[in-house]
């Protein structure tokens, strides 16, 4: 019988050794792989200010036409959002009012708010009922379609944080369609253009006047597509 030599048992040990650490770094990575994952994708921040909304790459030219959703998960008030910077690229944008320095439910950044006007005239119907849990601000800002990371932040405290290119690398994102957080998970909008603010209620068939010109009896789905 072959019997192990000292010399052999020290290698032996040293090779089991470097599998065993190898075998607990998988399963260590595997295990972080998943919980960023796990968290990026169902849980619900503790912050009551959130990152809800992504349109980093719209459909055709992007300058101007990005926004972030932002909403308020709070039953005890509302909140002046030019109190707060949003962080992108590493820098600390002021966050300017469009119609009110307070909002109470949804807040839209854009950096061009009359193109975003353009491309969702109906958040700007003032026959909607759900326009008032809206309110529009500029920031300076310029998203990018491979991801990045981005904040809501007081002072130097971060409120809100995430980092979508992770989003981008585990969804199958369509150009003209926004990231968005939806029933406590990340997806990929159903909707053309996203649905900023959440004034469409989807699945649902209504009469929806737009700019008090024409009024259409459709599925709603369909509004972001034709507005």
């Amino acid at each position: 019988m072959y019997e192990l030599s000292e010399k052999h048992s020290i290698i032996l040990e040293t090779d089991l050794l470097k599998q065993n650490n190898s075998e607990k770094y998988e399963k260590k990575w595997i295990k972080s792989w998943f919980s960023v994952v796990y968290n990026y994708y169902f849980i619900t921040p503790s912050s009551c200010l959130q990152i809800t909304g992504i349109m980093f790459n719209p459909d055709g030219a992007d300058t101007g036409r990005e926004w972030i959703e932002i909403k308020l998960n709070s039953s005890d008030g509302c909140i002046n959002l030019t109190e707060y910077k949003l962080f992108e690229e590493d820098t600390n944008h002021n966050i300017y009012k469009y119609d009110s320095d307070i909002f109470c439910k949804y807040a839209i950044l854009s950096s061009d708010v009359n193109k975003f006007l353009q491309d969702y005239p109906y958040s700007n119907n003032t026959n909607n009922s759900n326009q008032s849990d809206i309110k529009l601000y500029k920031s300076t800002f310029s998203l990018s379609n491979s991801g990045e990371d981005i904040a809501i932040k007081k002072g130097n405290e971060i409120i809100d944080e995430i980092n979508y290119t992770l989003l981008i690398e585990n969804l199958d994102t369509i150009e003209g369609h926004s990231l968005e957080y939806y029933s406590d998970y990340w997806r990929v909008s159903e909707l053309s253009k996203g649905n900023p603010g959440r004034i469409i209620v989807e699945n649902t068939t209504a009469n929806i006047t737009i700019n008090n010109e024409t009024t259409i009896n459709t599925t709603i789905n369909d509004i972001a597509i034709i507005a």
